[in-house]
């Protein structure tokens, strides 16, 4: 019996294809000043961990049904993977600020998307959840 030191199932074309396509992803995002790391590379399902948004998220290529490759990530992004450059840019975009913070840590302001509106009453009588509010001078 002679000692067997690969691995027990040695990487066709379809999985060193995959992994270059994310290997060229990472190096792209990178090159925009992104964060990427490929993680299981050495197996058949590799995965690119890129930070976006201030979340990680991991981006994998599959196969398109009518051929070629595609990367996709999250719950709707994808993008053809002849096409490297436009998910790098997508991928790593502008990174998200951090919060404004007080000295106790806490959050002073919230990003303007969050940040909720003030509302004034409309008239001295007006309904708040189903309750009648009067004004009171």
């Amino acid at each position: 019996m002679s000692a067997h030191t690969s691995s027990p199932h040695p990487a066709s074309s379809e999985d060193n294809q995959r992994r270059d396509h994310l290997t060229r992803l990472l190096t792209a995002v990178r090159a925009r000043g992104g964060l990427a790391l490929l993680a299981l590379a050495g197996t058949d399902h590799p995965v690119l961990y890129v930070r976006h948004r201030g979340r990680l998220m991991p981006v994998v290529v599959v196969r398109g049904v009518t051929g070629g490759w595609w990367f996709i990530w999250g719950r709707s992004g994808f993008a053809d993977a002849a096409h490297v450059e436009v998910a790098a840019d997508h991928l790593a975009g502008p990174p998200v600020p951090p919060p404004d913070r007080d000295p106790y840590g806490r959050v002073v302001s919230l990003p303007p998307a969050r940040a909720a509106s003030p509302r004034l009453p409309q008239s001295p009588s007006q309904a708040h959840n189903g309750i009648a509010v009067k004004a009171v001078a």
